[in-house]
């Protein structure tokens, strides 16, 4: 399984866990959320190139509006392409530092016993594999992340420092803690997402040593209904 299809897998188990449906073909994936409307929650994503009347006959029967492609389409007379697109990073992580960051102390750790400072729409599934982790400074909570463990691979979701917290360079060390610089043998993959439009995180990753894996358009169908 190459990496696109690790971090696909990986990204689906987390979009069950906020409530998403999931149908699988040999050919395409859908996701549709009811209470989360948005086109990032609600799509048909292509596994290959289908003849567009197919599609649509695909998206109206689960009243979809958008398409998710990692390839940009020219040929399809009855969509139009959104301005946002999603950005799939991916780095080396280091075992031995997530075991750390794990650990209570004085100073950054991540703790799945505190409780997030937020409040969510749609009930959270939660489970060995899909854990939450309050970002913690000390005794401050200072943010929130959730992992997602599919072998040795991680992703990393639902990543925010709370705004008390920000500009002050929590993202940047959690990441700079989490992140192997070649320096460990025990490293393996994590993978995190953003939305072109988000400058600050794609300039974090990017000083972080993330490395951009590929890349995902949105086209909106015309008259739907």
């Amino acid at each position: 399984m190459n990496l696109n299809k690790k971090f696909l897998k990986n990204e689906l188990i987390w979009l069950a866990s906020i409530g998403c449906e999931i149908i699988e073909t040999d050919s395409y994936i859908i996701v549709k959320n009811k209470l989360i409307k948005t086109e990032d929650f609600n799509f048909l994503l292509l596994k290959r190139i289908i003849p567009e009347i197919k599609i649509i006959k695909i998206m109206k029967n689960h009243h979809l509006q958008f398409l998710k492609v990692a390839e940009k389409i020219v040929s399809y007379t009855n969509f139009i392409k959104e301005r946002t697109e999603d950005i799939n990073y991916v780095a080396n992580y280091n075992r031995e530092a997530l075991d750390f960051l794990m650990k209570k102390s004085d100073n950054l750790y991540i703790s799945s016993e505190k409780k997030w400072a937020v409040i969510f729409p749609q009930e959270r599934l939660f489970s060995k594999t899909i854990v939450p982790y309050t970002i913690c400074w000390g005794s401050d909570r200072i943010g929130k992340i959730c992992l997602v463990f599919l072998d040795d691979i991680i992703g990393i979701y639902d990543f925010e420092i709370y705004p008390p917290f920000r500009n002050k360079g929590y993202a940047k060390q959690f990441f700079s803690s989490l992140l192997d610089k070649g320096s460990s043998s025990q490293t393996h993959q994590v993978f995190i997402q953003t939305w072109r439009e988000n400058i600050s995180a794609n300039n974090l990753y990017f000083s972080q040593g993330f490395k951009v894996l590929d890349k995902y358009y949105y086209f909106k169908l015309k008259n739907i209904y």
